[in-house]
Parts: structure tokens; C-alpha cells; sequence
């Protein structure tokens, strides 16, 4: 052990510090200078060149190996206080300018303890030198059978089975080199390729020799087939003591990308490698999941939602100290609203591998965070991190020492190669572009981890912001003060020496020196508690692109100066455990000389999920319908079929348990699922059969002729351009009393045929019988243009059904709103039931019932203030104060809009230019400017006059909203904004008068749409449950696909804590819509079930259960609201302490829960009183044993 000094700077202006050429002594300039042969290689990864760290000669000081196409590779040997020598001649190097260097690392592949260093090359042989531990290096490549010769791009070593050596993975790209006087008439075009093709059982094929240059994608139910490039198969080496074996299609690992970078990292923690793989273009990456016997899975469609189109470099970390691996891999998203909108070209030739892809992949970064489940959440766009320009290095560290891991990012290309403009003038490629190539120099971006999954830019601050065509880069300490300094490799400019003078914080770097692991201890993984938390580090030594970092472990402190537990996991199975350490110090560790029992590995300790799917896991399937509704629309942000299903529960039969309805897309009947002891079978019902050409939405069962049964109301919506308005009318079915249905004369319903969304019931009026809201979406085909929604009062007498409109009675309910959610709750206390709606593009709105008269509530309120693109609501006092507080589901952060107060994003639909049909403009806020959303290729097929009036990218790049649409239109355009969209809790003051708190970051990680308030643990406290993901966006914004759904625990106090998908059991990263609970089995524990558009209805349930089961309520309320819909319950216990709960006929999204209330167990003599206030204002109490006896009767 060795105590730190730190070399930081606590004064206000430290930052890194670039170290001066005079100081360092190193020479070495990277520059492309490839002659005729190789010029057209200019546009792709080859002119890049890479940097490795590591003490080489065991002087305790790290040296740098640099790498560049032309001139030379070069090794410095680090003398100390920032003075470098070249070493490479003396120590037996390769410095030949023949020999093109790309990727480098140090790694000790014969164990000897002393690092061998790896240096992959361009069109000759990759290069192997042994250390002979006296300074020097042995070039066996070939001898030990890793003398690859083509195009690769960097080698991860990793100890993948575990045997004690380091194996390689070699990333390879595509190789096709050309003739001496540049030319490639040698090499297929994609036209002679496709030429080739031949039919299979396996689908259409190439030829074995065009593998490494083509790949066929083949969509069979488009009827297409695509050419599209390949790359060299990449290669897994196993080391077997002196020499390598190739064993790349024994491990199933066999991959032809256009590979960039690869990583090595345990990311379920089982003990075995596993391996990212970063793919350029069409090639999907890959996550190679360790088997454990030599052998690989390919888990990305599993595991990930959607992966970086153009993936480049990347990288892994503990990004929120859960002690878990995260990982990021980057793309080349522009930084700015000019590069975005110069670089988007013509979208629509890639629109079919958009929309096929899979897993799907975008131009932008992914950050997947680790759940400790199958599946990742995915959050750059929340983080900050989506979007960083042309991206090579993704390194992470931390670089200020705080405890959390910090992001340095390198940029820059050797021209602007995305830039449309560029493409359209001269061509795609070097073809085009030669003569007229200058390198597009990117700022370096470094971002300071905030926690809680929050990135800040602190580039400038920190003076890592160079302007640069900057490829690979490495970590170390280079000065020996256990901060991470960087070194930078640059396109025609000199090596970039970046020493950390960040103001000095708690610190610790580990050395690790394995036994019956290989000797550096690859592979390992880290984990320090302190009293600030845990934090995980894994040893691995490929780092994102062409570099390998020091091999050694560091870990900043922040103010911790002790660490309680450090624990090593060894890559043998050998688990290592110290205490109390001291901050600031260099500690050298070695592996314990102990057995280790590789099928027995201690493993993190893993929590029993609250909840597991039910034995029932697919209740029934949900078939959206094949609807284009961006070719009705143009310009449409997201898809306005694609909403459903809806789900209602209730007992349609009168056997005492719920069934369930399932709305059905057009085309596809609505499905009754009858609850037969605790298993949902199907039941045919012809009426649903002959209305299948509606689109439903919302469902509620409810007793509409007061006879007792419950008959079922669907809305019927979808943004459908459609000639037959009928499909449009909503529909009532009503209950023979044994579940049998058939549909209600029209006349019977207002004849109204609007796009629908949710129907709520109560009985607004106290005449006793129910009344029902009916939302209304956007006008099919103009929207965001809206109609009015519907108050439907129940006239009902006798054997007489009616249901008559009288929203006009209610004037402030008239205006027209994108209403996507609605619910009737008691909100300010008064007896009568208050109407709450979420709408799209708009407030929460509270409509206070007044003795039967809905009335807006004041605009000067916190709701108004909150615009969003809100989906969902749902009651519960969350507080525990005596009144009802809301949980509204909104958008989320995690997508490429970030509006707020005072930069809301909008939406125009009108009229623009010379084009006659009305058409949508999306716009954002930037820095006080009004700017497009979409780009000039999408905009200006839509609106042709733009191509005239913009011939340009850049010109459009450039423009701001009015320049290209002008005021006037945009004053005379129907306009919608949105300036919030978290979701969020609705505090209640007792009034009705809401403080909106957003809730957990959690469960901003996706749209969220189905909402319940439920005591999921059963510790007296409401929790929430979500459903999240939004599959609907357009093609270029992709899927909103981030989130798994979401479990809230709340403290009864209105705080809440998200429980990670390993802790709550829930893994939905479907597109999730509807969620209802409901007792299926029985058992007195509420199940959920979840509406998966175009997919299944999931069931879970709570399989972590209290000793004492909960006790289950119903009210019955008088006839013909037997259900009591609208009523509360309130208990009151000796301890003060009050629950409240209130029965609603559909809330949260599209959905109806049970009307049975699930509560606590309560310990004998707690119960003071229980008292129920009636739908019709009158209330009564009742004892503790007619609440245990579990139903309460409005007439005693």
C-alpha cells in the first residue's frame, strides 16, 4: 500500500491541463498520407489511430503506445514528472512507416507477469511482442497463430473460459483492399452481387466468397430483398498455452459486420465474459452472452430495445452505483440544430431498415442501463448522452473523483461525410468527394455524471472541449496521483497529453495480481462500499475505439476516507473481501492461493421480485391492424391507430369473480375472456364479431338498464381515414344477466361518430343511476385538429335505454381537447363527484361538480401551468391526509423533445406556402428561436414549395421557423404547445387545488400510459404501478422503447421509490397500454394485467406476500349503481392514522380495474371507525367486523 499525493488544483479555474510538447518530449504527429492505393479508404475507420497505457518495464510508471496508418507506431516510456523517450527501436518494436497500425493493447498473453502488447494493422500482418522482461519485445505473432492479415480495427482480450490465459476477440471491418493504382473494378458491385443470389430453404443467399463484402436482407412479408456491405468475419482466439486457436464458429460467434469496437464485461454477473459488439451501418451489433461452456448466445433482441444505427465506439460502467455494469455505445447524432438538420438527407431510401431492424436501431447513442433482469433500460436521451457529434473514443471514468463515473468523448472525421449538401454536389463516398475533402473537426465533449442518471456538460469548464479530428484515447496515471489523466490521438496534429488538475477529492487506484486467474486480473470485478454507497469497477481492456486504458482499478472517493468493504470477484470464482481501507493510497492486490469452485460462484444476493407472471401469462392477443398513417398524414408525429387495447374487468356472469374484455384493433373483434376458477377462457359473443370493423379504445362494463347485470360500453376511435363514418359510433352491448351480450339499438346512443378514446362512469347527477364521459381524440386525418368529447346522462327508465348528450349543458366542458383519459373522483371533498381529464397537447383539466353542473376550475392553478402530452390518471390519497391526490402518466424525458416553461415545444396545422391541404409543423425552442422539428427532406415532400424556396440543406439548417413558414401562416395555423412532460403526482391541498410533484427518474425512462394505485406490499402505504413504451412514433424518431414498466413503493407521505425490474418482478418492454388489477384467482391478492398493443395480455402476481392475508371490501351501493361507483371509504384507526379509498368506473389509461378494494390486514382493535360517504352524498358507519366481514351496505 502506497499513500496518494494529489497534484489537483483547488482553485476555482483547475481544470485538465494540456501538457506542452517541450514538456513531455513526445514527437509524434498522426497524419494521413496514403498515396493513390488506399485514398478512398479516407471515409471510413482506417485513418484512425489508437492509444494503449500500461507499464510495460515494471517501473511503476505507465507508458504509451501510440498507433497511426502512416509513419510509424511509436512506444514512449514514461521517466516521470511528465517527461517522455521513445523507447521503440530499443525495445524492439516495428516502426516502419510501411506498417499501418490501427487498434493497440497491452495484455499479458503468455502470464508471465509483464505486458505483451498487441498491434492490429491495415492490409498486412497484425503483430504480437512478447515481453522478455528486460525492456525489449519479441515480435511471434506467427508463432503463436495471431498474424491475421486484413482489416482490423482493435483485439479485446478477455479470459472468456476461464482457464487462467488471456483469449482475443478481433474486431475486424471491411477488407477490400484495392489495386496499386486505387482502383476496385476487382471487387462486385452491389448490383453484380445481387445478380448472384440464390434461393435457399434458409432464404435467399450469396455465395461463400461474397460473405465478407455483402449481406442479403430479406423481408419476406414486404416482398424485398436488400443488398447491403459486409465486413471481415471477426475472429475469437483461445489461447492454448504458446499459441492461439481459431474457435470463432465453434463459439457461435461467427459475425461479418462492419465492426468498430468490442467490449468485454460481465453483465449478468454469472462470472463469464461476455462480449459487445459495435456494428457500423446495416450490421446489427451484437451481445454475445457467455454460456459458460465455450460456447456464445447472441442475446441482443432479448436484451436490448434498440442499438445505435452507425455504432462506433463503446464502453462500460457503474453509471448509478448499484454495483451493476452499464454500457454505452455511441453513434454520430449532431450536437446542434445546424449539424442535425444538414446531415439528415434524404430519409426515405432507409426507411424500410427503420422500420424492420431488429433489435431496431437510430442514429444516436444508447446508454443501457442494467436491471439486473434479461432486459436493459435504455436512457440516452434522458441522460444527455444521445447526441455528441461524430463520436470514436467513449471513455469512462472518474475524472473528478466524486464517485460516480464521468464521460470523455472523442470527435471529429476526416471529412463531413453525412453532410447532405456534400452528398447531393459531389456524391456519396471518397468517389465524389476527392478534391473537395476537408476534415470536419468536432469539439471533444466530456460530461460530468450528476447521478441519478444526469449528465452536464462541463467540456469548456474542464478544458477537455478541443476542436479536433480526434480518434482514439486512453486513461492512466501518468503522474502517479491517482487521478486519471488522458491521452488523445488527433488527425494531423500532434498526440494530445491531458494532465487532471481537477480539484483533488478522495481517491484509490488497486493494482490486481492474480494466482489462479490470469496474472493482471482481466476480468474482475470490483466493488467498494463506503458510506456514500456502492460502486462496481470491471477490468477490461479493450476501451471503445483503437485503445486500452492502464490496466488497473480506480476508484474516486469523493469526501469517503475509508472504505468498509472492498470485495474482489476473480475471475476464477475466488471472491477476495478487505476492510477498512483508507482513501488515498495505491493498493497492490493478490489473489488468495485458494481452490475455487467454478460452479459455485457467490453471486450478489437477489431479492424474491414482488411480483412473477401468473400461470396464465398470455390471457388473449391484441392484433393491430396494417394502417400507413404517415402516407394519410404527412408529417404526422406519431401513429393515431396504434392507442389500444383497452381493458375492463368485471363480473359479467354473476359467479362472483371478474372477467375481462379486450379491445380489439379494426379488422379484429373485441374478445371476452370469462373468469373460470381463476382461468380466463374464451367466450364467443357475435355481436362483437359483427362490429369488428370499429376500432375500440375504451371499454367500461356497467350497469346501464339498472337490471342488475353489468352491460359493456366501447368507444370507438383510431385515426383512420375512413369512407364508412358508422365504424366511428360507438357501441353498448347489454347483459342478458348470464354474460351473453347483444348490441343496443343505435337509437338507444347520440349519434355520434368521432374518433374516441376513454369512457369513465359515476352518477354526476345523484338521480342514482350512471353517467358516462366519453373522450375524443384528434379529427382522423387533421390532426391535431380536435372535436368535442361527450357527457352522456343515462335516462334510462323501465325497459327504456337512453343515454342523451348534454355537454352543451356544461359550456365549459365544450371546448375541443385531445383527450386521452378521464376520471370521476371527489377531488375537493364536497360529496360530489369532480370530473378530471388528461388531454395530449394540453393541461390536466378539473372540472368541479357544483350540484350536477361541471365547471372549469380556475385557470391561475398549477395545473393550467402544465402542459404535456399526459395519458393516463388515477386516484389515491398518496398522502394519507384525508383527501384524494392523482397520479397523471405523461411522455417521459427520455425522448428527443426536452420542452419546458421557457422553451415549449409546439404544433402548427394549417395552411402553408402555395400547398392547399393543411399540413403539421412540428417546432422547438432554442436559445429564444423558434426552430423546425422535422428536417427539409420529410418537410419538403410534404410541401414541395420548400424545395424552391430552400435549395439547400444548409439554407434550411440555418432558417428559423417564420423564415420558412412565414408569421402569417403560422398566426393563422390551429397551434398546440406542451412545456412538461414528466409524469407526475397531483398533491391535493383538500380543495382541490394541486401542487404537481413529478414523480421517481425511473419512471421517466419511457411514455407511461397505464397507471393503478394499489397497496402492492401490503404495508398500509398506495403504491403505483406503470405501463410504459410507445411503439407509435415516426419512422426518424423511432420507438420510444426505454422503460419495462415501473413499481413505485410509497412512504405515505407522498414520496416514492422506484423498484428496479430485478426487485419488482415487472419485465414489460413491450408496448404497453392498458393496465387494470383485479383478484383472478381468488386468493385475495389483486393480479395485474397489462394491454400490450399488437401482442399479449400479460398477467402478473404478487408472489412476495405478508404473513396475514389482505382483507378484500366490497360496497354495495342502492340499485341501479350496485357497484357504489363514486363512494368512498374512510377508516379511521386508534393511532389517528386514516386510509381512504374511493371506487371509479374506469381510470388510469383505457382501463377498469376491479371495484373491490383490497386494504391491509389491520391488528385487532385499530379500527375506530369506518365510515362510507355514498355516491349520492349520504354516508353511515360501520364496525370493524362488518369492514372484516368484507362487504359494507348503503341500506343496513
Amino acid at each position: 500500500m502506497r499513500p496518494l499525493e494529489s497534484t489537483g488544483d483547488d482553485s476555482d479555474d483547475s481544470a485538465f491541463v494540456h501538457v506542452a510538447r517541450d514538456r513531455h518530449g513526445i514527437d509524434f504527429r498522426h497524419t494521413w498520407t496514403p498515396g493513390d492505393q488506399y485514398a478512398r479508404l479516407i471515409d471510413g475507420p482506417f485513418p484512425g489511430g489508437g492509444v494503449c497505457i500500461g507499464d510495460y518495464d515494471g517501473d511503476a510508471r505507465p507508458d504509451v503506445f501510440v498507433t497511426r496508418p502512416f509513419g510509424g507506431a511509436r512506444l514512449f516510456r514514461n521517466l516521470g514528472q511528465w517527461r517522455f523517450e521513445d523507447v521503440t527501436p530499443d525495445a524492439g518494436l516495428s516502426g516502419e512507416a510501411a506498417f499501418w497500425s490501427t487498434g493497440a493493447t497491452w495484455a499479458d498473453v503468455d502470464n508471465d507477469g509483464d505486458l505483451d502488447l498487441y498491434v492490429c494493422g491495415y492490409d498486412c500482418p497484425n503483430r504480437l511482442y512478447i515481453n522478455n522482461g528486460r525492456g525489449s519485445f519479441d515480435e511471434q505473432g506467427a508463432t503463436w497463430g495471431v498474424d491475421f492479415h486484413g482489416a482490423s480495427i482493435m483485439a479485446a482480450f478477455a479470459d472468456y473460459d476461464r482457464d487462467g490465459d488471456l483469449d482475443a476477440f478481433l474486431v475486424t471491418n471491411r477488407y477490400a483492399p484495392p489495386q496499386p493504382d486505387g482502383s476496385i473494378d476487382h471487387i462486385p458491385t452491389q448490383d453484380q452481387a445481387r445478380a448472384l443470389i440464390t434461393p435457399t430453404p434458409f432464404g435467399p443467399q450469396l455465395p461463400d466468397s461474397l460473405k465478407e463484402l455483402y449481406a442479403v436482407v430479406h423481408l419476406p412479408d414486404q416482398q424485398q430483398i436488400h443488398i447491403v456491405t459486409a465486413g471481415q468475419r471477426a475472429t475469437l482466439w483461445r489461447n492454448d498455452g504458446g499459441h492461439f486457436t481459431d474457435v470463432t464458429s465453434v463459439a457461435g460467434m461467427e459475425d461479418y459486420g462492419l465492426s468498430l469496437s468490442a467490449t468485454w464485461w460481465d453483465y449478468d454477473q454469472d462470472g463469464w465474459p461476455d462480449l459487445y459488439l459495435a456494428n457500423d451501418f446495416f450490421s446489427a451489433d451484437r451481445l454475445y452472452h457467455n454460456k459458460g461452456d465455450g460456447t456464445f448466445a447472441d442475446v441482443i433482441g432479448e436484451a436490448l430495445p434498440h442499438t445505435p444505427w452507425f455504432s462506433m465506439g463503446c464502453n462500460v460502467a457503474d453509471l448509478n452505483n448499484d454495483g451493476w455494469l452499464d454500457l454505452m455505445a455511441t453513434d454520430m447524432s449532431g450536437t446542434t440544430h445546424y449539424k442535425q438538420k444538414v446531415s439528415m438527407g434524404d430519409m426515405d431510401r432507409s426507411l424500410w431498415f427503420l422500420d424492420s431492424a431488429e433489435p431496431r436501431q437510430y442514429m444516436r447513442n444508447a446508454v443501457y442501463i442494467n436491471t439486473q433482469t434479461n432486459r436493459f433500460f435504455e436512457v440516452a436521451q434522458m441522460a444527455g448522452l444521445a447526441n455528441s457529434d461524430w463520436t470514436w473514443a467513449v471513455k469512462f471514468g472518474d475524472l473528478d473523483c466524486d464517485g460516480r463515473e464521468d464521460l470523455f468523448i472523442t470527435n471529429g472525421m476526416t471529412a463531413d461525410w453525412v453532410n447532405s449538401d456534400l452528398q447531393i454536389q459531389y456524391g456519396q463516398g471518397w468517389e465524389g468527394m476527392q478534391g473537395h475533402i476537408e476534415p470536419k473537426k468536432d469539439l471533444n465533449i466530456v460530461m460530468r455524471n450528476d447521478g441519478n442518471l444526469h449528465f452536464t456538460d462541463v467540456s469548456a469548464a474542464w478544458q477537455m472541449n478541443d476542436e479536433a479530428v480526434s480518434f482514439g484515447a486512453a486513461y492512466g496515471d501518468l503522474d502517479g496521483d491517482g487521478d486519471l489523466d488522458a491521452v488523445v490521438s488527433n488527425l494531423n496534429d500532434e498526440i494530445a497529453l491531458l494532465e487532471n488538475r481537477l480539484p483533488p477529492a478522495n481517491r484509490m487506484v488497486l493494482h490486481l495480481r492474480g494466482t489462479k486467474s490470469n496474472h493482471w486480473g482481466i476480468g474482475s470485478l470490483v466493488r467498494v462500499e463506503t458510506a456514500e454507497g456502492v460502486q462496481a469497477r470491471y477490468l477490461t481492456l479493450a476501451h471503445s475505439f483503437m485503445s486500452a486504458d492502464e490496466p488497473v482499478v480506480h476508484f474516486g472517493l469523493g469526501n469517503t476516507e475509508k472504505i468498509a468493504k472492498l470485495s474482489i470477484h476473480w475471475p476464477s470464482g475466488v471472491v477476495q473481501e478487505l476492510n477498512d481501507l483508507p482513501a488515498n493510497s495505491t493498493i497492490t492486490v493478490r489473489e488468495p492461493d485458494q481452490a475455487a469452485d467454478l460452479t459455485n460462484i457467490a453471486l450478489p444476493e437477489r431479492v424474491v421480485p414482488l411480483f412473477a407472471p401468473a400461470s396464465q401469462s398470455r390471457v388473449a392477443v391484441h392484433t393491430e391492424n396494417v394502417y400507413d398513417d404517415f402516407a394519410a398524414q404527412p408529417l404526422l408525429p406519431n401513429r393515431q391507430t396504434q392507442y389500444g387495447p383497452g381493458l375492463a374487468v368485471g363480473d359479467v356472469d354473476g359467479d362472483g369473480d371478474d372477467d375481462l374484455y379486450v379491445s380489439g384493433a379494426a379488422g379484429s373483434p373485441g374478445l371476452l375472456r370469462r373468469n373460470d376458477q381463476g382461468r380466463f377462457v374464451s367466450a364467443r359473443v357475435d355481436a362483437f364479431t359483427l362490429d369488428q370493423d370499429s376500432e375500440d379504445l375504451g371499454a367500461l362494463f356497467f350497469d346501464a338498464d339498472g337490471d342488475g347485470d353489468l352491460d359493456l360500453y366501447v368507444v370507438s376511435g383510431g385515426g383512420e381515414i375512413n369512407s364508412n363514418k358508422g365504424t366511428l359510433r360507438d357501441r353498448l352491448y347489454l347483459n342478458d344477466s348470464r354474460g351473453d351480450f347483444r348490441k343496443a339499438d343505435d337509437s338507444e346512443l347520440p349519434p355520434v361518430t368521432r374518433n374516441g378514446s376513454c369512457v369513465v362512469a359515476a352518477d354526476y347527477d345523484r338521480d342514482g343511476d350512471l353517467d358516462l364521459f366519453v373522450g375524443t381524440r384528434s379529427v382522423p386525418g387533421k390532426y391535431p385538429a380536435s372535436e368535442p368529447s361527450q357527457l352522456l346522462r343515462n335516462d334510462s327508465t323501465g325497459d327504456r335505454v337512453a343515454f342523451t348528450d348534454v355537454l352543451a349543458d356544461h359550456p365549459d366542458l365544450n371546448a375541443p381537447n385531445l383527450v386521452t383519459a378521464a376520471l370521476w373522483s371527489d377531488a375537493d371533498g364536497d360529496g360530489w363527484i369532480d370530473l378530471l381529464v388528461a388531454t395530449e397537447w394540453g393541461p390536466i383539466q378539473c372540472y368541479r361538480n357544483v350540484e350536477g353542473r361541471l365547471q372549469a376550475q380556475s385557470s391561475e392553478g398549477q395545473l393550467s401551468q402544465h402542459l404535456g402530452w399526459w395519458n393516463g390518471i388515477a386516484a389515491g390519497d398518496v398522502d394519507e391526509d384525508g383527501d384524494m391526490d392523482y397520479v397523471v402518466t405523461n411522455f417521459g424525458l427520455n425522448t428527443k423533445y426536452h420542452p419546458s416553461p421557457s422553451d415549449p415545444v409546439a404544433i402548427y396545422f394549417g395552411v402553408f406556402g402555395d400547398h392547399e391541404e393543411p399540413r403539421i409543423v412540428e417546432a422547438k425552442m432554442s436559445h429564444g428561436e423558434l426552430l423546425p422539428v422535422r428536417g427539409k427532406s420529410c418537410s419538403q415532400n410534404a410541401m414541395p414549395f420548400l424545395q424552391q424556396k430552400f435549395p439547400t440543406y444548409h439554407e434550411f439548417a440555418i432558417a428559423g421557423l417564420t423564415d420558412i413558414y412565414t408569421q402569417t401562416c403560422l398566426d393563422q395555423a390551429l397551434k398546440r404547445t406542451a412545456n412538461d412532460l414528466q409524469s407526475s403526482l397531483l398533491i391535493n391541498d383538500g380543495q382541490g387545488n394541486f401542487e404537481v410533484r413529478p414523480l421517481p427518474r425511473l419512471a421517466q425512462t419511457s411514455p407511461a400510459f397505464g397507471v393503478v394505485v394499489l397497496d402492492v406490499d401490503l404495508d398500509s402505504h398506495l403504491d403505483i404501478v406503470l405501463a410504459q413504451n410507445f411503439f407509435g412514433p415516426q419512422l426518424e424518431t423511432g420507438r420510444m422503447d426505454g422503460g419495462l414498466g415501473v413499481v413505485l413503493l410509497g412512504d405515505g407521505q407522498g414520496g416514492f421509490a422506484a423498484l428496479s425490474p430485478a426487485e419488482s418482478g415487472i419485465v414489460v418492454p413491450e408496448d404497453a397500454k392498458s393496465l387494470v388489477a383485479t383478484d383472478v384467482d381468488g386468493d385475495q391478492f389483486p393480479e395485474l394485467l397489462v394491454g400490450l398493443n399488437d401482442d399479449v395480455v400479460k398477467q402478473f402476481a404478487i408472489q412476495r406476500r405478508p404473513a396475514n392475508s389482505p382483507v378484500v371490501v366490497r360496497l354495495k351501493g342502492r340499485p341501479p349503481n350496485t357497484q357504489a361507483v363514486g363512494a368512498r371509504l374512510h377508516i379511521h384507526q386508534t393511532s389517528g392514522r386514516q386510509t381512504l379509498r374511493e371506487i371509479h368506473a374506469g381510470d388510469g389509461y383505457l382501463s377498469q380495474s376491479s371495484c373491490q378494494l383490497v386494504l391491509p390486514a389491520f391488528e385487532a382493535g385499530t379500527i375506530e371507525v369506518v365510515t362510507v360517504i355514498w355516491p349520492d352524498g349520504s354516508s353511515t358507519e360501520h364496525s370493524a367486523d362488518e369492514l372484516l366481514s368484507g362487504v359494507l351496505h348503503q341500506q343496513k
